[in-house]
C-alpha cells in the first residue's frame, strides 16, 4: 500500500512539473505576443502577473508534495483526499489564485485514477 501511495506521489509531482513548464510557455506565449503587438502592455502586464502568481502557488504546491509523508496513512484514498485538503487550505492561506486550484485538482484526479486503475 505504501508502494502505491509513493508512486502517486512521484506521478503527482512529474505532472505538477509538467503544468509548471506549460505555464511558463504560456507566460513566453504573451510575451511574444505583446511584442508583435497583438496585446496591449496593460493586457500583457496584467496576464504575466496572473501566470506568475499562478506558478508560484504551484511551486509552492510543489515543495508540499516534496515534504509530504505517505506513511502516516494506513488507506490510500486518506491519504489523496487528506493531500487535496492541504493543497486547498494551503492555496488558500496564501492567497494564490483560485484556478491554481483548479490546474492542480484536475492533476490529482488524473494521477488518483491512474494509480487506483492500476491495481
Amino acid at each position: 500500500m505504501h508502494n502505491k501511495m509513493k508512486k502517486f506521489l512521484q506521478i503527482l509531482k512529474v505532472e505538477l512539473e509538467e503544468l509548471e513548464d506549460e505555464l511558463i510557455m504560456f507566460g513566453e506565449l504573451h510575451r511574444q505576443r505583446e511584442r508583435s503587438g497583438e496585446i496591449t502592455t496593460y493586457v500583457f502586464r496584467e496576464n504575466m502577473n496572473l501566470i506568475k502568481n499562478e506558478i508560484s502557488g504551484l511551486q509552492e504546491i510543489l515543495r508540499s508534495v516534496d515534504s509530504f509523508v505517505p506513511d502516516r496513512y494506513r488507506r490510500f484514498e486518506e491519504m489523496v483526499e487528506d493531500l487535496d485538503r492541504k493543497i486547498k487550505e494551503r492555496l488558500r492561506e496564501s492567497e494564490h489564485a483560485d484556478a491554481v486550484y483548479e490546474l492542480v485538482k484536475r492533476k490529482l484526479k488524473k494521477v488518483h485514477g491512474y494509480i487506483r486503475d492500476e491495481t
